[in-house]
Formats: structure tokens, sequence, C-alpha cells
């Protein structure tokens, strides 16, 4: 650690630049060289220890001319109000410590590639009059851009967001394009995006992004995209809002890919006056399962709104395994195939408690695998022949006839889900 005079030494140099550039404000070429030299005294007097180094302030400046840092570390600087004239680039820069360029504009094209930002970034109210590119930076703090505007295209392809990130109220004014990009927590509420949007293999874990009340352009991707927030009770409101910013552009699919999401999310947030289902096999666990019992039964109208309900959450996790909320044709296909086969096992095991009056099933060399597989066909296909006076196929006995009925439920409940999944992925418009 340097000596307080070398400290107050360092503050006065940089006092002294300020007071001598032009209008007190203005860096040209052999300036923005002095600013530089700056900088790497800082760096110089703590040593390996540059996250020690003070926020160097160089606020309310005026750029007259490129500015740029190539794979170099950064302590803590400030260009907050700044004007930036000409183009910036920082390509592969470490900042080891905050970054603060709020307010400023940016008037040529700027580029933060590839850049590592340690601590806080605080961009708030910066506005980026031509394009900007942020690609394949990492943001291992809270990233701050609220109010920020894009007037051209903006570049966040790739980015690692380790913290939150705030895009409140920022508007996109041309492409935005956050593909493959890795969201710990992200908010674009009332933000604008004006053009094409790309979120294209991007990640969001563990929480939901949050698009309450923003303006999405109509040629918005979602393609590819994960979705892995379903914990925290704001992640099921997340996922309404972006359900609902979909059906209003009629994009039906992603549509229904959140709507699922929301239904998730809703099963597995429990608030914290809810019981596991851990408590029911503790010492009160009876208790408390007969009281929730007793609750559900004699309630007429709950007065909780959006209450859980043990019954609603076995339904929820039953559509969603089956048929992924309607999204998966080819899953409840698959479930009645597998219960088809399923029953036509315990049949062939129970041949001598199935009768048929068919003389081409009574007369076949293969009677007993014939009987049961036409008989797991009947059941699956026209489950009221059970009922009917002459079926084609028969059981003589009262268990086989409860596991011909349960059959029967099942394939109607398969088929059904396969039909509305069909619906839901085919049907013209939003629902």
């Amino acid at each position: 650690m340097p000596a307080l005079e070398e400290r107050a030494a360092l503050t006065q140099e940089i006092n002294d630049f300020r007071k001598a550039l032009p209008g007190n404000r203005e860096v040209n070429a052999p300036k923005f060289i002095e600013l530089c030299s700056l900088i790497g005294r800082a760096k110089a007097l703590y040593g390996g220890d540059i996250k020690a180094v003070p926020t160097l302030t160089f606020n309310h400046l005026h750029f007259l001319v490129d500015v740029a840092f190539a794979d170099d570390t950064l302590p803590s600087i400030s260009f907050q109000a700044c004007q930036f004239h000409k183009k910036v680039t920082f390509t592969h820069v470490t900042f080891a410590n905050d970054l603060a360029i709020s307010a400023s504009h940016f008037h040529r094209s700027t580029e933060f590639s590839g850049c590592i930002f340690s601590d806080r970034v605080n961009a708030d109210d910066v506005q980026f009059r031509s394009s900007v590119d942020f690609s394949r930076s990492k943001f291992s703090e809270n990233l701050y851009m609220r109010k920020a505007e894009f007037r051209q295209e903006a570049r966040f392809a790739y980015c690692l967001f380790s913290r939150n990130s705030y895009f409140h109220d920022t508007q996109f004014h041309s492409q935005a394009d956050f593909s493959f990009a890795r969201f710990f927590s992200v908010w674009f509420n009332n933000a604008l995006f004006k053009e094409a949007t790309s979120f294209s293999g991007a990640q969001f874990r563990p929480w939901a992004p949050q698009f309450h009340n923003a303006q999405l352009h109509h040629d918005t991707s979602f393609a590819g995209a994960i979705f892995d927030a379903y914990e925290h009770e704001q992640d099921w409101r997340a996922y309404r809002t972006l359900k609902q910013k979909m059906s209003e552009v009629r994009a039906q699919e992603e549509e229904s890919f959140f709507f699922a999401a929301e239904q998730r999310a809703r099963r597995r947030f429990r608030p914290h006056y809810y019981p596991a289902w851990s408590d029911y096999f503790t010492r009160n666990g009876f208790r408390l399962a007969g009281s929730r019992l007793w609750d559900a039964l004699t309630t007429l109208n709950p007065h909780t709104a959006v209450a859980r309900s043990s019954f609603n959450t076995v339904v929820s996790f039953f559509y969603d395994y089956v048929s992924n909320y309607g999204q998966n044709i080819a899953r409840p296909f698959l479930w009645w195939l597998l219960q088809y086969f399923t029953f036509a096992g315990i049949y062939l095991g129970h041949a001598n408690q199935i009768a048929s009056s068919a003389s081409w099933i009574n007369s076949s060399l293969a009677r007993e695998p014939l009987l049961a597989s036409v008989l797991s066909l009947q059941n699956s296909l026209n489950p009221l022949a059970l009922f009917s006076r002459e079926p084609l196929v028969t059981v003589t006995s009262l268990p086989m006839f409860l596991v011909a009925v349960t059959q029967a439920i099942a394939s109607i409940v398969f088929l059904a889900l396969a039909l509305l999944a069909i619906r839901r992925r085919f049907h013209k418009g939003s629902e």
C-alpha cells in the first residue's frame, strides 16, 4: 500500500490534468496519452494489488480522439457524463473494479468485446448513438443499464451475466442481439424493442427474465433458449407476462411454451406458509393432512388468490409428465402404446378369465395371445364395448373387469391428451 503522500500526489496529478485540459474538459490526442500514463502510474503505485487502487475519476470530459485499450487490466474508473466523439474500443480488457459510464454519450461505434467486468458496472442513462458490441464479455457483478438508449445495433451475444442485470426502461431502437447469453437474473421491465431481437440459445437460470410492461418487436426470437427457473414466486409471473407477449404477436408455439413454464413454476414454487411433502411424515403429519383435507371439504369459496391445491398439483404434474402441457405430441401416443402392450401382457397371464364368441379367435392356434391382444385393442379404441351386450371379447371375472375399466380410462386420457396436443400445436392463431 503506497504512503499517504504518494496517494495525495496522484490525486493532485489527476486534478492538474483536468485543469490543463482545453476548457477543463476536452481530451485531444496528447492529453489522452497523458491520461493513459496516469492510469499506468496508479497501477504501478499499488503494485499487484490493482483492486486497491481508488476510483480514478474522469467525469464530464469530452474525448475528441479514439479511445482504445486492448489486452489490459484497468482499475476502478469513472467516465460518468462524458462525451465520446470518436470510436471507443475496449477489447479483452479486465476491469478489476467498478466501471462507471452513466449518463455518457458514445457518438461513434463502441466495443467492449471479450471484456471481464470484475465488479459493478454502472451505465444508467447511457446513450450509444452508433453500434455497440459487448459480445463474449463477462459481468461478474451487477450491471445497471437502466434508461439506457441504443440508437443502433446492440450486441450482447455470448455474454455471461453472473449477477443481476437491470435494463429497466431501456430503449433499443435497432436490432438487439442477446443470443447464447447466460443470465443469472435480468429485468427488462418497461423496455422498448423497436427492431428484431434475438434471445436464441440464451440461458435463464435460476431466475426467470422479467419483461413486465415491455414492448417486444414482432420479430423476437427465443428459439433454442433454455429457461430453468421455477423455484421463486416471481418466476411464474414472469412466464405469465411472456405468455401474454407471445399471444399479442400470435406466436402460438412460444405462447404454449411459456404457458407450460408458468404452470410448472406455479407447481414447484412453495410459499413459506405451505407445508412440504416431508411434513406429512413427521410426528404431526396425520393431523396436518386431516386438517388440510377438512378445510378442502368444508371451504365453499377459498379467499386466497392463486391458492395452491394438492389435487391441482398432482394433475399439473401428470399433464406435464405425459404431454409437457400439450407441447409434446409424440409422448401421449407413446404412453398409449405402452398401456396397450402392458395390459395385453396382463390379459395373457389371465387368459383363462377371458372369453370370445368369435370363431376366428377360438379356432386360432395362438388363441390366448390373440385373445389378449384383441381385448387390449378393444378396450383402447372402444371402451364402451365392455358394457355392450355381445362384445367381441369379454372378461369372466370381476378383477379382470376392473382391470379392463382401468385400461379404458387410461386409453381415453392418453388419446385425449394426444388430440389436445395436436390441436394446441397446429391451432390457427392464439387461443
